[in-house]
């Protein structure tokens, strides 16, 4: 069934390329960052073994990331706190607020 969870697995690839650079190309890619997120340790170690190398401040958004991965739809974190996560994190980067920023490029 496709609901708003499988969009946020979509956006989490989305987001993966952005953060990294890098396209996941295959399924096996995908798998690859799945199984990164179900490993022990930090946000940084688990992207040090995908071959990234993340920064401290980075690990809240990346363990995000990670969660968007997860396989069953239900795992996955809600669209809330998605959107929570990533307006916090603008706004503490850029000092204003998401809507405040769009609303003024209109």
């Amino acid at each position: 069934t496709v609901t708003v969870r499988s969009d946020i697995y979509s956006f989490g690839i989305t987001l993966y390329e952005i953060l990294t650079g890098q396209v996941l190309p295959s399924a096996h890619h995908v798998f690859e960052v799945m199984s990164a997120r179900l490993e022990r340790g930090t946000a940084a170690s688990r992207m040090l073994t995908l071959g990234h190398r993340i920064d401290a401040g980075d690990s809240d958004v990346v363990d995000l990331l990670l969660d968007m991965h997860l396989r069953g739809a239900t795992g996955r974190p809600t669209i809330d706190r998605v959107r929570g996560r990533l307006s916090w994190e603008y706004e503490t980067r850029f000092g204003s607020t998401w809507e405040g920023d769009i609303d003024a490029r209109r």
